[in-house]
């Protein structure tokens, strides 16, 4: 349980920042 948990959170973070520097990266159309 606890384990999920904190696949969750880490699977969390990683999507974040990925959309993040594809945000920042994109261009501004």
């Amino acid at each position: 349980m606890m384990l999920l948990s904190q696949y969750i959170v880490l699977l969390s973070r990683l999507v974040a920042y990925y959309l993040f520097l594809i945000f920042k990266v994109a261009p501004i159309c």
